[in-house]
Protein backbone atom coordinates (compact mmCIF):
# COMPACT_ATOMS: atom_id res chain seq x y z
CA UNK A 1 0.00 0.00 0.00
CA UNK A 2 2.89 2.35 0.61
CA UNK A 3 5.61 1.16 -1.77
CA UNK A 4 3.86 2.29 -4.96
CA UNK A 5 3.31 5.84 -3.66
CA UNK A 6 6.27 6.02 -1.26
CA UNK A 7 7.55 9.40 -2.43
CA UNK A 8 4.14 11.02 -2.06
CA UNK A 9 3.57 9.47 1.37
CA UNK A 10 6.95 10.72 2.59
CA UNK A 11 6.23 14.24 1.32
CA UNK A 12 2.74 14.17 2.84
CA UNK A 13 4.13 12.96 6.18
CA UNK A 14 6.79 15.68 6.18
CA UNK A 15 4.23 18.35 5.37
CA UNK A 16 1.90 16.99 8.05
CA UNK A 17 4.61 17.10 10.71
CA UNK A 18 5.61 20.61 9.61
CA UNK A 19 1.98 21.73 9.86
CA UNK A 20 1.52 20.23 13.32
CA UNK A 21 4.76 21.67 14.65
CA UNK A 22 3.97 25.07 13.19
CA UNK A 23 0.54 25.04 14.87
CA UNK A 24 2.01 24.17 18.26
CA UNK A 25 4.96 26.52 17.72
CA UNK A 26 2.63 29.34 16.68
CA UNK A 27 0.59 28.99 19.85
CA UNK A 28 3.62 28.74 22.11
CA UNK A 29 5.53 31.59 20.44
CA UNK A 30 2.45 33.81 20.42
CA UNK A 31 1.83 33.16 24.12
CA UNK A 32 5.44 33.78 24.97
CA UNK A 33 5.59 36.93 22.81
CA UNK A 34 2.44 38.49 24.29
CA UNK A 35 3.41 37.85 27.89
CA UNK A 36 7.07 38.79 27.34
CA UNK A 37 6.05 42.05 25.63
CA UNK A 38 3.67 42.83 28.50
CA UNK A 39 6.38 42.12 31.07
CA UNK A 40 8.88 44.32 29.22
CA UNK A 41 6.32 47.12 28.98
CA UNK A 42 5.97 47.17 32.74
CA UNK A 43 9.60 48.22 33.00
CA UNK A 44 10.66 51.39 31.19
CA UNK A 45 14.15 50.14 30.53
CA UNK A 46 12.84 46.76 29.35
CA UNK A 47 10.48 48.34 26.86
CA UNK A 48 13.42 49.91 25.01
CA UNK A 49 15.59 46.79 24.99
CA UNK A 50 12.89 44.20 24.13
CA UNK A 51 13.36 42.86 20.59
CA UNK A 52 9.87 42.35 19.18
CA UNK A 53 10.93 42.01 15.54
CA UNK A 54 12.36 38.49 15.70
CA UNK A 55 9.38 36.89 17.56
CA UNK A 56 6.97 38.70 15.24
CA UNK A 57 8.83 37.38 12.20
CA UNK A 58 8.84 33.86 13.63
CA UNK A 59 5.09 34.04 14.21
CA UNK A 60 4.47 35.16 10.64
CA UNK A 61 6.71 32.45 9.22
CA UNK A 62 4.96 29.78 11.30
CA UNK A 63 1.55 31.07 10.18
CA UNK A 64 2.60 30.81 6.54
CA UNK A 65 4.13 27.35 7.09
CA UNK A 66 0.93 26.21 8.81
CA UNK A 67 -1.31 27.36 5.93
CA UNK A 68 0.97 26.13 3.14
CA UNK A 69 1.74 22.86 4.93
CA UNK A 70 -1.90 22.07 5.60
CA UNK A 71 -2.89 22.75 1.98
CA UNK A 72 0.12 20.89 0.59
CA UNK A 73 -0.36 17.90 2.88
CA UNK A 74 -4.02 17.55 1.89
CA UNK A 75 -3.22 17.86 -1.81
CA UNK A 76 -0.30 15.40 -1.80
CA UNK A 77 -1.95 12.84 0.50
CA UNK A 78 -5.19 12.80 -1.48
CA UNK A 79 -3.24 12.50 -4.72
CA UNK A 80 -1.40 9.54 -3.16
CA UNK A 81 -4.69 8.00 -2.06
CA UNK A 82 -6.20 8.29 -5.52
CA UNK A 83 -3.10 6.66 -7.00
CA UNK A 84 -3.26 3.96 -4.34
CA UNK A 85 -6.93 3.22 -5.03
CA UNK A 86 -6.22 3.02 -8.75
CA UNK A 87 -3.41 0.52 -8.24
CA UNK A 88 -5.38 -1.48 -5.68
CA UNK A 89 -8.38 -1.76 -7.99
CA UNK A 90 -6.29 -2.76 -11.01
CA UNK A 91 -4.19 -5.23 -9.02
CA UNK A 92 -7.18 -6.74 -7.25
CA UNK A 93 -9.34 -7.11 -10.35
CA UNK A 94 -6.41 -8.59 -12.29
CA UNK A 95 -5.94 -11.26 -9.63
CA UNK A 96 -9.68 -11.73 -9.20
CA UNK A 97 -10.21 -12.26 -12.93
CA UNK A 98 -7.63 -15.08 -12.95
CA UNK A 99 -9.70 -17.20 -10.58
CA UNK A 100 -11.53 -20.18 -12.10
CA UNK A 101 -14.87 -19.16 -13.57
CA UNK A 102 -16.64 -21.61 -11.30
CA UNK A 103 -15.31 -19.75 -8.26
CA UNK A 104 -16.21 -16.38 -9.76
CA UNK A 105 -19.72 -17.52 -10.54
CA UNK A 106 -20.30 -18.73 -6.99
CA UNK A 107 -18.66 -15.68 -5.46
CA UNK A 108 -20.63 -13.19 -7.52
CA UNK A 109 -23.91 -14.75 -6.44
CA UNK A 110 -23.39 -13.12 -3.06
CA UNK A 111 -24.58 -9.55 -2.60
CA UNK A 112 -22.09 -9.29 0.24
CA UNK A 113 -19.23 -10.36 -2.03
CA UNK A 114 -20.23 -7.87 -4.72
CA UNK A 115 -20.15 -5.08 -2.14
CA UNK A 116 -16.56 -6.00 -1.28
CA UNK A 117 -15.42 -5.39 -4.85
CA UNK A 118 -16.17 -1.68 -4.52
CA UNK A 119 -16.55 -0.76 -0.86
CA UNK A 120 -13.71 -2.67 0.80
CA UNK A 121 -11.06 -1.39 -1.60
CA UNK A 122 -12.06 2.18 -0.74
CA UNK A 123 -11.99 1.39 2.99
CA UNK A 124 -8.30 0.50 2.71
CA UNK A 125 -7.44 4.18 2.24
CA UNK A 126 -8.35 4.71 5.90
CA UNK A 127 -5.04 3.10 6.87
CA UNK A 128 -2.75 5.84 5.50
CA UNK A 129 -5.18 8.74 5.98
CA UNK A 130 -6.72 7.97 9.37
CA UNK A 131 -4.15 5.72 11.03
CA UNK A 132 -0.58 6.23 9.87
CA UNK A 133 -0.67 9.98 9.18
CA UNK A 134 -2.54 11.12 12.35
CA UNK A 135 -0.47 8.86 14.60
CA UNK A 136 2.80 9.97 13.04
CA UNK A 137 1.91 13.65 13.44
CA UNK A 138 0.47 13.29 16.96
CA UNK A 139 3.40 11.18 18.19
CA UNK A 140 5.99 13.63 16.84
CA UNK A 141 4.23 16.65 18.34
CA UNK A 142 3.62 14.90 21.69
CA UNK A 143 7.27 13.90 22.05
CA UNK A 144 8.37 17.44 21.20
CA UNK A 145 6.10 19.00 23.84
CA UNK A 146 7.16 16.34 26.37
CA UNK A 147 10.81 17.14 25.63
CA UNK A 148 10.18 20.86 26.24
CA UNK A 149 8.44 20.06 29.54
CA UNK A 150 11.43 17.95 30.54
CA UNK A 151 13.87 20.70 29.57
CA UNK A 152 12.15 23.14 31.90
CA UNK A 153 12.21 20.72 34.84
CA UNK A 154 8.49 20.02 34.86
CA UNK A 155 7.54 17.22 37.25
CA UNK A 156 8.10 13.85 35.48
CA UNK A 157 4.73 12.66 36.80
CA UNK A 158 3.02 15.41 34.78
CA UNK A 159 4.98 14.44 31.67
CA UNK A 160 3.95 10.80 32.13
CA UNK A 161 0.30 11.78 32.55
CA UNK A 162 0.57 13.92 29.41
CA UNK A 163 1.89 10.99 27.36
CA UNK A 164 -0.67 8.58 28.82
CA UNK A 165 -3.51 10.94 27.94
CA UNK A 166 -2.20 11.79 24.49
CA UNK A 167 -0.87 8.46 23.21
CA UNK A 168 -1.56 5.48 25.47
CA UNK A 169 -5.32 5.99 25.87
CA UNK A 170 -5.97 6.36 22.10
CA UNK A 171 -3.66 3.39 21.43
CA UNK A 172 -5.63 1.19 23.85
CA UNK A 173 -8.92 2.32 22.30
CA UNK A 174 -7.63 1.62 18.78
CA UNK A 175 -6.42 -1.87 19.76
CA UNK A 176 -9.73 -2.63 21.47
CA UNK A 177 -11.65 -1.30 18.47
CA UNK A 178 -10.12 -3.80 16.00
CA UNK A 179 -12.51 -6.52 17.14
CA UNK A 180 -15.44 -4.11 17.32
CA UNK A 181 -14.70 -2.79 13.82
CA UNK A 182 -14.97 -6.26 12.29
CA UNK A 183 -18.22 -6.95 14.14
CA UNK A 184 -19.53 -3.51 13.16
CA UNK A 185 -18.75 -4.06 9.48
CA UNK A 186 -20.34 -7.53 9.52
CA UNK A 187 -23.50 -6.19 11.14
CA UNK A 188 -23.64 -3.19 8.78
CA UNK A 189 -23.32 -5.52 5.78
CA UNK A 190 -26.02 -7.85 7.10
CA UNK A 191 -28.27 -4.84 7.60
CA UNK A 192 -27.63 -3.62 4.05
CA UNK A 193 -28.28 -7.04 2.49
CA UNK A 194 -31.39 -7.49 4.66
CA UNK A 195 -32.78 -4.31 3.11
CA UNK A 196 -31.68 -4.71 -0.52
CA UNK A 197 -32.49 -8.39 -1.07
CA UNK A 198 -36.21 -8.12 -0.19
CA UNK A 199 -36.54 -4.96 -2.29
CA UNK A 200 -35.62 -6.95 -5.40
CA UNK A 201 -38.65 -9.19 -4.75
CA UNK A 202 -40.96 -6.55 -3.29
CA UNK A 203 -43.94 -7.38 -5.52
CA UNK A 204 -43.88 -11.09 -4.74
CA UNK A 205 -43.40 -10.47 -1.03
CA UNK A 206 -46.41 -8.15 -0.98
CA UNK A 207 -48.53 -10.65 -2.91
CA UNK A 208 -47.65 -13.48 -0.55
CA UNK A 209 -47.92 -11.16 2.48
CA UNK A 210 -44.31 -11.76 3.52
CA UNK A 211 -43.10 -8.18 3.33
CA UNK A 212 -43.85 -7.45 6.98
CA UNK A 213 -41.72 -10.37 8.17
CA UNK A 214 -38.81 -9.16 6.01
CA UNK A 215 -39.30 -5.65 7.36
CA UNK A 216 -39.30 -6.97 10.92
CA UNK A 217 -36.00 -8.77 10.28
CA UNK A 218 -34.48 -5.59 8.86
CA UNK A 219 -35.73 -3.50 11.78
CA UNK A 220 -34.13 -5.94 14.19
CA UNK A 221 -30.76 -5.64 12.43
CA UNK A 222 -31.18 -1.88 12.20
CA UNK A 223 -31.79 -1.66 15.94
CA UNK A 224 -28.70 -3.78 16.64
CA UNK A 225 -26.66 -1.59 14.29
CA UNK A 226 -27.88 1.58 16.03
CA UNK A 227 -27.05 0.18 19.48
CA UNK A 228 -23.61 -0.86 18.28
CA UNK A 229 -22.93 2.63 16.91
CA UNK A 230 -24.00 4.16 20.21
CA UNK A 231 -21.67 1.83 22.13
CA UNK A 232 -18.77 2.83 19.90
CA UNK A 233 -19.58 6.52 20.28
CA UNK A 234 -19.89 6.16 24.06
CA UNK A 235 -16.48 4.49 24.23
CA UNK A 236 -14.92 7.25 22.12
CA UNK A 237 -16.62 9.97 24.19
CA UNK A 238 -15.44 8.36 27.43
CA UNK A 239 -11.84 8.19 26.25
CA UNK A 240 -12.02 11.78 25.01
CA UNK A 241 -13.40 12.90 28.40
CA UNK A 242 -10.66 11.08 30.31
CA UNK A 243 -8.05 12.55 27.97
CA UNK A 244 -9.34 16.09 28.54
CA UNK A 245 -9.46 15.61 32.32
CA UNK A 246 -5.89 14.29 32.34
CA UNK A 247 -4.75 17.22 30.19
CA UNK A 248 -6.51 19.56 32.61
CA UNK A 249 -4.68 17.83 35.47
CA UNK A 250 -1.37 18.42 33.69
CA UNK A 251 -2.22 22.12 33.27
CA UNK A 252 -3.23 22.46 36.91
CA UNK A 253 -0.08 20.65 37.98
CA UNK A 254 1.98 23.00 35.83
CA UNK A 255 0.41 26.05 37.52
CA UNK A 256 0.85 24.55 40.99
CA UNK A 257 4.47 23.78 40.26
CA UNK A 258 5.06 27.34 39.07
CA UNK A 259 3.39 28.69 42.22
CA UNK A 260 5.75 26.76 44.47
CA UNK A 261 8.89 27.34 42.37
CA UNK A 262 8.29 30.57 40.40
CA UNK A 263 11.95 31.07 39.56
CA UNK A 264 12.31 27.80 37.60
CA UNK A 265 10.07 28.85 34.71
CA UNK A 266 9.46 32.41 33.61
CA UNK A 267 5.92 33.66 33.13
CA UNK A 268 6.24 33.91 29.31
CA UNK A 269 7.62 30.37 29.09
CA UNK A 270 4.89 29.10 31.43
CA UNK A 271 2.23 30.53 29.13
CA UNK A 272 4.00 29.05 26.09
CA UNK A 273 4.00 25.56 27.63
CA UNK A 274 0.39 26.02 28.79
CA UNK A 275 -0.80 26.91 25.27
CA UNK A 276 1.32 24.14 23.73
CA UNK A 277 -0.41 21.51 25.88
CA UNK A 278 -3.84 22.96 25.08
CA UNK A 279 -3.00 23.02 21.37
CA UNK A 280 -2.23 19.29 21.43
CA UNK A 281 -5.94 18.56 21.87
CA UNK A 282 -6.68 19.22 18.19
CA UNK A 283 -3.89 16.86 17.12
CA UNK A 284 -4.89 14.09 19.53
CA UNK A 285 -8.66 14.16 18.90
CA UNK A 286 -8.43 12.34 15.50
CA UNK A 287 -6.72 9.40 17.24
CA UNK A 288 -9.93 8.88 19.20
CA UNK A 289 -12.55 9.77 16.59
CA UNK A 290 -10.83 7.53 14.01
CA UNK A 291 -10.17 4.66 16.41
CA UNK A 292 -12.12 2.26 14.14
CA UNK A 293 -9.99 3.05 11.08
CA UNK A 294 -7.35 0.39 11.75
CA UNK A 295 -9.99 -2.26 12.43
CA UNK A 296 -11.94 -1.25 9.30
CA UNK A 297 -8.80 -1.55 7.16
CA UNK A 298 -7.89 -4.95 8.59
CA UNK A 299 -11.44 -6.22 8.12
CA UNK A 300 -11.48 -4.98 4.51
CA UNK A 301 -8.12 -6.62 3.84
CA UNK A 302 -9.33 -9.92 5.30
CA UNK A 303 -12.52 -9.88 3.23
CA UNK A 304 -10.70 -9.07 -0.01
CA UNK A 305 -8.18 -11.84 0.63
CA UNK A 306 -11.09 -14.24 1.03
CA UNK A 307 -12.16 -13.42 -2.52
CA UNK A 308 -8.64 -13.92 -3.91
CA UNK A 309 -7.88 -17.14 -2.02
CA UNK A 310 -10.03 -20.04 -3.29
CA UNK A 311 -9.22 -22.07 -0.17
CA UNK A 312 -11.04 -19.49 1.93
CA UNK A 313 -14.17 -19.64 -0.22
CA UNK A 314 -17.23 -21.44 1.11
CA UNK A 315 -17.05 -24.95 -0.32
CA UNK A 316 -20.42 -26.41 0.73
CA UNK A 317 -21.44 -26.53 -2.93
CA UNK A 318 -18.57 -28.86 -3.86
CA UNK A 319 -18.19 -32.54 -3.19
CA UNK A 320 -14.91 -33.46 -1.45
CA UNK A 321 -13.61 -35.29 -4.53
CA UNK A 322 -14.09 -32.18 -6.71
CA UNK A 323 -11.89 -29.79 -4.71
CA UNK A 324 -8.90 -30.56 -6.95
CA UNK A 325 -10.60 -28.59 -9.74
CA UNK A 326 -9.47 -25.43 -7.95
CA UNK A 327 -5.90 -26.21 -9.07
CA UNK A 328 -5.85 -25.94 -12.90
CA UNK A 329 -3.68 -28.31 -14.93
CA UNK A 330 -1.79 -27.45 -18.14
CA UNK A 331 -3.29 -28.44 -21.49
CA UNK A 332 -1.65 -31.23 -23.50
CA UNK A 333 -1.56 -29.59 -26.95
CA UNK A 334 -0.66 -32.84 -28.69
CA UNK A 335 -3.92 -34.43 -27.55
CA UNK A 336 -5.90 -31.50 -28.92
CA UNK A 337 -4.51 -32.11 -32.40
CA UNK A 338 -6.24 -35.50 -32.50
CA UNK A 339 -9.99 -35.78 -33.27
CA UNK A 340 -11.85 -34.39 -30.28
CA UNK A 341 -14.06 -36.42 -27.96
CA UNK A 342 -15.78 -34.92 -24.93
CA UNK A 343 -17.00 -37.54 -22.47
CA UNK A 344 -19.42 -36.71 -19.66
CA UNK A 345 -19.97 -39.34 -16.98
CA UNK A 346 -22.63 -39.25 -14.25
CA UNK A 347 -22.52 -35.46 -14.05
CA UNK A 348 -24.79 -33.60 -11.63
CA UNK A 349 -25.05 -29.95 -10.73
CA UNK A 350 -27.29 -27.03 -9.80
CA UNK A 351 -27.09 -23.29 -9.36
CA UNK A 352 -26.27 -21.96 -5.86
CA UNK A 353 -29.41 -21.67 -3.72
CA UNK A 354 -31.42 -23.62 -6.32
CA UNK A 355 -33.49 -26.63 -5.23
CA UNK A 356 -33.48 -28.43 -8.59
CA UNK A 357 -30.80 -29.25 -11.12
CA UNK A 358 -29.64 -31.93 -13.54
CA UNK A 359 -28.58 -35.32 -12.25
CA UNK A 360 -26.56 -38.33 -13.50
CA UNK A 361 -26.02 -37.05 -17.05
CA UNK A 362 -23.75 -39.13 -19.28
CA UNK A 363 -23.04 -38.43 -22.95
CA UNK A 364 -20.27 -38.39 -25.52
CA UNK A 365 -19.73 -35.52 -27.96
CA UNK A 366 -17.42 -36.21 -30.86
CA UNK A 367 -15.84 -33.91 -33.41
CA UNK A 368 -18.08 -33.08 -36.34
CA UNK A 369 -21.29 -34.53 -34.84
CA UNK A 370 -23.40 -31.83 -33.14
CA UNK A 371 -25.10 -32.56 -29.84
CA UNK A 372 -28.61 -31.17 -29.32
CA UNK A 373 -29.69 -31.04 -25.67
CA UNK A 374 -33.42 -30.84 -25.11
CA UNK A 375 -35.76 -31.24 -22.18
CA UNK A 376 -38.52 -29.54 -20.24
CA UNK A 377 -38.01 -26.15 -18.62
CA UNK A 378 -36.14 -26.57 -15.35
CA UNK A 379 -34.45 -29.80 -16.39
CA UNK A 380 -31.03 -28.16 -16.08
CA UNK A 381 -30.07 -27.65 -19.73
CA UNK A 382 -28.55 -24.19 -19.21
CA UNK A 383 -26.95 -25.30 -15.94
CA UNK A 384 -25.26 -28.18 -17.78
CA UNK A 385 -23.76 -25.75 -20.30
CA UNK A 386 -22.49 -23.56 -17.46
CA UNK A 387 -20.68 -26.55 -15.95
CA UNK A 388 -19.14 -27.39 -19.34
CA UNK A 389 -18.08 -23.73 -19.73
CA UNK A 390 -16.35 -23.75 -16.29
CA UNK A 391 -18.79 -21.15 -15.00
CA UNK A 392 -20.24 -23.50 -12.40
CA UNK A 393 -18.67 -26.31 -10.40
CA UNK A 394 -20.48 -29.66 -10.63
CA UNK A 395 -21.70 -31.56 -7.58
CA UNK A 396 -20.48 -34.89 -8.87
CA UNK A 397 -19.29 -36.67 -11.98
CA UNK A 398 -16.43 -36.20 -14.44
CA UNK A 399 -15.74 -34.60 -17.83
CA UNK A 400 -12.86 -35.63 -20.08
CA UNK A 401 -11.57 -34.11 -23.32
CA UNK A 402 -9.43 -36.62 -25.20
CA UNK A 403 -8.58 -38.28 -21.88
CA UNK A 404 -7.77 -35.00 -20.08
CA UNK A 405 -9.75 -33.94 -17.03
CA UNK A 406 -11.76 -31.06 -18.46
CA UNK A 407 -12.71 -29.67 -15.06
CA UNK A 408 -9.04 -29.39 -14.03
CA UNK A 409 -7.63 -27.86 -17.24
CA UNK A 410 -6.37 -24.31 -17.23
CA UNK A 411 -6.97 -21.68 -19.93
CA UNK A 412 -10.20 -23.36 -21.04
CA UNK A 413 -11.68 -20.00 -22.22
CA UNK A 414 -9.17 -20.17 -25.08
CA UNK A 415 -10.74 -23.49 -26.12
CA UNK A 416 -14.39 -22.78 -25.36
CA UNK A 417 -16.94 -20.45 -26.86
CA UNK A 418 -20.03 -20.06 -24.70
CA UNK A 419 -23.27 -18.25 -25.56
CA UNK A 420 -25.49 -18.14 -22.50
CA UNK A 421 -29.08 -17.09 -22.09
CA UNK A 422 -28.02 -13.70 -20.76
CA UNK A 423 -26.09 -11.80 -23.42
CA UNK A 424 -24.26 -8.50 -23.19
CA UNK A 425 -24.81 -5.81 -25.80
CA UNK A 426 -23.09 -2.54 -24.91
CA UNK A 427 -24.04 1.03 -25.74
CA UNK A 428 -21.47 1.12 -28.54
CA UNK A 429 -21.41 0.67 -32.29
CA UNK A 430 -22.02 -2.63 -34.04
CA UNK A 431 -18.33 -2.89 -34.93
CA UNK A 432 -17.20 -2.22 -31.35
CA UNK A 433 -19.57 -4.86 -29.96
CA UNK A 434 -18.33 -7.40 -32.49
CA UNK A 435 -14.64 -6.66 -31.88
CA UNK A 436 -15.05 -7.67 -28.26
CA UNK A 437 -14.64 -11.17 -29.67
CA UNK A 438 -11.52 -10.27 -31.68
CA UNK A 439 -9.90 -6.90 -31.14
CA UNK A 440 -7.93 -7.07 -34.36
CA UNK A 441 -10.76 -8.18 -36.65
CA UNK A 442 -10.89 -6.21 -39.91
CA UNK A 443 -14.04 -4.70 -41.36
CA UNK A 444 -14.02 -7.45 -43.96
CA UNK A 445 -14.01 -10.11 -41.21
CA UNK A 446 -16.90 -8.34 -39.51
CA UNK A 447 -18.96 -8.40 -42.71
CA UNK A 448 -18.16 -12.09 -43.18
CA UNK A 449 -19.30 -13.07 -39.72
CA UNK A 450 -22.44 -10.94 -40.04
CA UNK A 451 -23.18 -12.86 -43.21
CA UNK A 452 -22.80 -16.14 -41.32
CA UNK A 453 -25.47 -15.17 -38.78
CA UNK A 454 -27.80 -13.63 -41.38
CA UNK A 455 -27.35 -9.98 -40.39
CA UNK A 456 -25.25 -8.75 -43.31
CA UNK A 457 -28.18 -7.40 -45.34
CA UNK A 458 -29.65 -5.73 -42.29
CA UNK A 459 -26.33 -4.05 -41.43
CA UNK A 460 -25.86 -2.92 -45.05
CA UNK A 461 -29.27 -1.28 -44.97
CA UNK A 462 -28.40 0.83 -41.92
CA UNK A 463 -27.23 4.42 -42.66
CA UNK A 464 -24.13 3.99 -40.51
CA UNK A 465 -23.62 0.28 -41.30
CA UNK A 466 -20.84 -1.02 -38.99
CA UNK A 467 -20.97 2.21 -37.02
CA UNK A 468 -24.65 1.73 -36.16
CA UNK A 469 -25.19 2.37 -32.43
CA UNK A 470 -26.93 -0.53 -30.70
CA UNK A 471 -28.16 1.41 -27.66
CA UNK A 472 -27.87 0.59 -23.99
CA UNK A 473 -28.43 -3.16 -23.44
CA UNK A 474 -29.14 -3.40 -27.18
CA UNK A 475 -32.40 -1.44 -26.99
CA UNK A 476 -32.02 -0.26 -30.60
CA UNK A 477 -32.29 -3.81 -31.96
CA UNK A 478 -34.58 -6.80 -31.49
CA UNK A 479 -33.89 -9.72 -29.15
CA UNK A 480 -33.18 -12.07 -32.04
CA UNK A 481 -30.74 -9.62 -33.60
CA UNK A 482 -29.01 -9.16 -30.25
CA UNK A 483 -28.49 -12.91 -29.87
CA UNK A 484 -27.10 -13.22 -33.39
CA UNK A 485 -24.72 -10.30 -32.81
CA UNK A 486 -23.51 -12.01 -29.63
CA UNK A 487 -23.10 -15.25 -31.63
CA UNK A 488 -21.21 -13.41 -34.39
CA UNK A 489 -18.89 -11.95 -31.75
CA UNK A 490 -18.24 -15.48 -30.52
CA UNK A 491 -17.53 -16.83 -34.02
CA UNK A 492 -14.84 -14.22 -34.69
CA UNK A 493 -12.44 -16.29 -32.60
CA UNK A 494 -12.31 -20.02 -33.53
CA UNK A 495 -12.91 -22.39 -30.60
CA UNK A 496 -12.43 -26.13 -30.18
CA UNK A 497 -15.70 -26.40 -28.28
CA UNK A 498 -18.79 -24.28 -28.98
CA UNK A 499 -21.54 -24.22 -26.35
CA UNK A 500 -24.71 -22.42 -27.43
CA UNK A 501 -27.81 -21.87 -25.31
CA UNK A 502 -30.91 -21.29 -27.47
CA UNK A 503 -29.11 -19.68 -30.46
CA UNK A 504 -32.29 -20.06 -32.58
CA UNK A 505 -34.57 -18.13 -30.20
CA UNK A 506 -36.60 -15.45 -31.98
CA UNK A 507 -35.82 -16.75 -35.51
CA UNK A 508 -38.24 -17.92 -38.18
CA UNK A 509 -37.93 -21.37 -39.75
CA UNK A 510 -35.88 -20.23 -42.74
CA UNK A 511 -33.42 -18.21 -40.65
CA UNK A 512 -33.15 -21.06 -38.14
CA UNK A 513 -32.27 -23.60 -40.82
CA UNK A 514 -29.69 -21.26 -42.39
CA UNK A 515 -28.07 -20.62 -39.01
CA UNK A 516 -28.02 -24.34 -38.24
CA UNK A 517 -26.26 -25.19 -41.50
CA UNK A 518 -23.70 -22.45 -40.88
CA UNK A 519 -22.95 -23.69 -37.35
CA UNK A 520 -22.49 -27.28 -38.49
CA UNK A 521 -20.06 -26.18 -41.20
CA UNK A 522 -18.23 -23.72 -38.96
CA UNK A 523 -17.67 -26.29 -36.18
CA UNK A 524 -16.90 -29.28 -38.44
CA UNK A 525 -13.40 -29.54 -36.92
CA UNK A 526 -14.61 -29.07 -33.37
CA UNK A 527 -17.33 -29.97 -30.92
CA UNK A 528 -20.74 -28.28 -31.11
CA UNK A 529 -23.23 -28.57 -28.24
CA UNK A 530 -26.55 -26.71 -28.52
CA UNK A 531 -29.36 -26.36 -26.01
CA UNK A 532 -32.62 -25.92 -27.88
CA UNK A 533 -36.36 -26.44 -27.74
CA UNK A 534 -36.48 -26.84 -31.54
CA UNK A 535 -35.93 -30.15 -33.30
CA UNK A 536 -36.04 -30.56 -37.05
CA UNK A 537 -35.21 -32.98 -39.83
CA UNK A 538 -31.60 -32.79 -41.00
CA UNK A 539 -29.40 -34.87 -43.27
CA UNK A 540 -26.40 -34.27 -41.02
CA UNK A 541 -25.77 -36.85 -38.27
CA UNK A 542 -26.62 -35.44 -34.85
CA UNK A 543 -26.68 -36.67 -31.27
CA UNK A 544 -29.90 -35.77 -29.45
CA UNK A 545 -29.78 -35.84 -25.63
CA UNK A 546 -33.07 -35.63 -23.75
CA UNK A 547 -32.60 -34.48 -20.17
CA UNK A 548 -34.89 -36.19 -17.67
CA UNK A 549 -37.50 -34.44 -15.56
CA UNK A 550 -36.00 -31.94 -13.09
CA UNK A 551 -34.98 -33.56 -9.84
CA UNK A 552 -34.33 -32.08 -6.41
CA UNK A 553 -30.64 -32.05 -5.54
CA UNK A 554 -29.42 -31.67 -1.96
Amino acid sequence: MFSTQLDKWLIAALLGIMTALSVIGLLMTSGWFISAAATAGMVALGSHSFNYLVPAAIIRVMAMVRTAGRYGEMMVSHHAVFGLLQRLRVRFFNQFSRLPLANLSITLQSTHAMHRLTHDIEVLNELPLRVVSPWLVATTASLLVATLLYQYDVNPVLITIFLIAGLMLPAMLTWRSIKHARAHQALAESRRVSLLNPLSALTHLLIWQRWQSELTAFNSLDTQHTHQQKRIQRAQSLVMLIMQWLMAAVLVGLLVGFYHTPLVISVPMLLALFLGIMGMTDLLAPLVTHSLALGNSLAAKHQLNELLNPSLQPSHHLKPDLTHHLAPLPIDVARLNAPLTLTIHQLAGKMPQAIVGFKAISLTATQGIPVLITGRSGAGKSTLLQVLAHELAPQQGSIELNGMDWLALQNTPALTGYLGQQIDIFDQTLATNLRLGNTYASDEQLWQVLGKVGLKDWARSQPLQLQTPLGEYGQAISGGQARRIALARLLLSPKKILLLDEPFAGLDKKSREALWQMLVKHQQQGILIIVTHHLWQTDHPINIVQLPEPDVLI
